[in-house]
């Protein structure tokens, strides 16, 4: 008697994961014909029209327009632009971004706000403002979920933000200040979902194996990628190089030496610079880098070399083969780039700065972990589907 049990393929199993793989394409692909999901997916056309009804029933996708194909027209569907994914809020030390984000990947900021040091304070805040949205949004029907981008190490299986220093939380147990609210909480370090958004919108970076992403704040982060999934480590802190130290004499953190805040309040106590927000400061300072400022270039010299270094760790201790700079600013490596390189190109070995690709953060006009938070929304919603 054969003892083997046999594996039958499972109808319901096969079904879901038909959708998902349809969904996904549409999110990441935009809109396409029936027969263009048919090629790209491999399913039979009979299949492909029954998903997308299924798909447009359910909320989930509509028609986008139509294409010529001979002397017919075609529909073309993508993911629905009324689909609120998630309600978004994201951290930072000073200020707080609420946002909408949509199944098809796009986001709409709604309001900022002062980060209040007290949990419960910003607790308020939050439903305050969760309240508001209701009215406006149908974000009960659709799943959606609430997410937090978090400065500091989070423990995400159980939504605790263990801790955050530059803020003051320390095991801050978010999933139970928003229970009742009938959406899934989840919370996650702001770098880790930069790199997230990277990898879900960015071809070059899903084609590398090992990804980097160095998150410029009040202090600073990085997360790491490894085949798609963000490596926590076992205390979930894996890639805080914030806290590792450039020097042993002085006891100096990275952070000490790259915040974007800190660096722009340096430069203000000799030079007052245009704008309100850390982004349109840091215009200014891009500037005052490519004009050679006599008085500022030794600081900001300084600084670049510091980002040299501790890339050149990076890439002997990781061998990524991509380095993403990003944060609450935009443009670092299109701003010092060059001078990096050449710092690089003296003191790191031909053959690994050859395979890793530098570059900043495809977004330029938010937060990076913002669009990041609507990436771990949709992920989840596609393995609900």
């Amino acid at each position: 008697m054969d003892t083997k049990m046999s594996r039958k393929v499972n109808p319901r199993s096969m079904r879901r994961e038909n959708r998902r793989i349809v969904l996904r394409h549409l999110i990441e692909s935009g809109p396409k014909t029936r027969l263009s999901i048919s090629r790209y997916t491999g399913l039979a056309h009979s299949v492909i029209w029954r998903i997308v009804n299924e798909l447009q029933d359910e909320g989930y996708i509509e028609e986008k327009g139509t294409v010529r194909r001979g002397k017919r027209r075609a529909t073309l569907y993508g993911p629905s632009s009324n689909y609120v994914s998630s309600l978004i809020f994201n951290v930072e030390v000073k200020k707080t971004v609420f946002a909408i984000g949509k199944i098809d990947g796009s986001w709409d900021v709604i309001d900022t706000f002062e980060t209040e040091k007290s949990f419960e304070k910003f607790v308020y805040e939050v439903k305050n403002r969760l309240r508001n949205v209701n009215k406006k949004y149908k974000t009960g029907s659709f799943s959606t979920k609430l997410v937090f981008s978090i400065p500091g190490i989070v423990k995400k299986s159980e939504s605790i933000v263990v801790k955050a220093p530059n803020i003051g939380w320390k095991n801050v147990d978010f999933g139970t200040a928003f229970e009742g609210l009938g959406m899934d909480v989840i919370v996650g370090n702001d770098a880790d979902f930069s790199l997230l958004s990277e990898a879900f919108f960015s071809k070059d970076i899903r084609k590398k194996e090992n990804v980097f992403f160095l998150y410029f704040g009040q202090g600073v982060g990085g997360g790491i990628l490894r085949k798609g999934e963000i490596v926590w480590g076992e205390a979930f802190s894996a890639g805080e190089v914030g806290h590792v130290r450039l020097g042993i004499d002085d006891g100096k953190e990275v952070e000490d030496y790259l915040s974007i805040i800190k660096l722009i309040d340096s430069i203000e106590s000799v030079h007052k610079l245009p704008g309100e927000t850390p982004l349109e400061k840091f215009k200014a300072i891009k500037e005052i880098w490519k004009n050679n400022d006599p008085m500022l270039k030794p600081l900001l010299s300084e600084f670049a070399e510091n980002i040299a270094l501790l890339l050149r760790n990076v890439i002997y201790t990781l061998n990524p083969g991509a380095i993403v700079l990003g944060g609450i600013v935009t443009g670092i490596w299109e701003t010092f780039g060059e001078f990096i390189e050449n710092m690089l190109k003296r003191d790191v070995d031909e053959f690994l700065l050859d395979s890793t690709i530098i570059r900043d953060s495809t977004f330029r006009d938010v937060p990076s972990s913002l669009p990041g938070c609507n990436v771990v929304a949709i992920q989840r919603i596609l393995k609900e589907i």
